[in-house]
């Protein structure tokens, strides 16, 4: 028999077993994509809670509930950025997460000083290199429901921002404008969910509830600079219930997929 008659069905039997490899590898991709895309956009709020629970400290605003959650909030991080450190097997992660392991080092020596300015810059450099990673998993979904968990929890990552820019103008730095864009956006986001078709009765109770919620929001970070520590308390409990509910859509979004 020649010899390429002899390889010829080994090279078949290997094909198939790459093909099916192949498409082993594609599909724990997928899976890991619409598993963990929760877990990165939480990762991606607590960038912005923590700098803000710092302002909350400098301020002494609620300083025995700020201590805790700031406590509570930085294990969290750890434990989903461990979490997704998995990930670094795909290519497309390796460095996003290199990334964020790096400036969260950087960012989290600072939560005990509370600079200002500082915390802005490191928080908001945070964020953006997480949302790198939000974004490869949005796509690895490669649905209409994965872009709507990862919408409505941005939304969360959204009203801690604006709480840290308000606390920030309170020390008088000038953040009206980055205030309004993010509002902007909240809002925005907050009128593309409630237009989505997959939405259920349930969660369409529960972006009523958000707009309830955002109505006081809103109106609260509308008052200037004032030495009314109650104004700032009312900042900061409304920022973190708004996140609630938010994550609750997270929530109703995953149950689509």
């Amino acid at each position: 028999m020649p010899r390429l008659a002899l390889y010829r069905p080994f090279s078949l039997l290997m094909a198939l077993v790459l093909t099916i490899v192949a498409s082993v590898h594609a599909e724990a991709t997928l899976q890991a994509g619409t598993s963990d895309l929760n877990k990165a956009g939480q990762l991606r709020m607590l960038s912005q809670r923590v700098a803000k629970l710092a302002l909350q400290q400098r301020l002494n605003i609620l300083p025995d509930r700020t201590r805790l959650e700031m406590a509570q909030s930085i294990s969290q991080f750890d434990s989903l950025l461990a979490d997704l450190n998995r990930l670094n097997t795909l290519p497309r992660l390796v460095r996003p997460l290199a990334g964020v392991s790096r400036r969260w080092s950087e960012l989290k020596p600072q939560l005990g000083l509370a600079d200002p300015d500082t915390l802005h810059v490191f928080s908001e450099d945070l964020t953006l290199a997480i949302s790198q990673i939000t974004n490869i998993l949005e796509d690895e979904t490669g649905t209409q429901s994965g872009r709507l968990v990862d919408l409505a929890q941005r939304q969360t990552m959204l009203s801690q921002r604006m709480a840290k820019l308000y606390l920030l103008n309170q020390l008088g730095r000038n953040t009206s404008v980055d205030l309004q864009i993010t509002r902007s956006e909240f809002l925005t986001a907050l009128n593309e969910l409630n237009g989505a078709q997959q939405n259920t009765q349930r969660i369409r109770g529960q972006l009523e509830l958000a707009k309830g919620q955002w109505f006081f929001y809103e109106k609260a970070i509308a008052v200037p600079r004032s030495t009314d520590l109650s104004r700032l308390e009312n900042v900061a409990t409304t920022s973190e219930r708004i996140s609630q509910v938010m994550q609750e859509i997270v929530g109703d979004y995953r149950k689509l997929y």
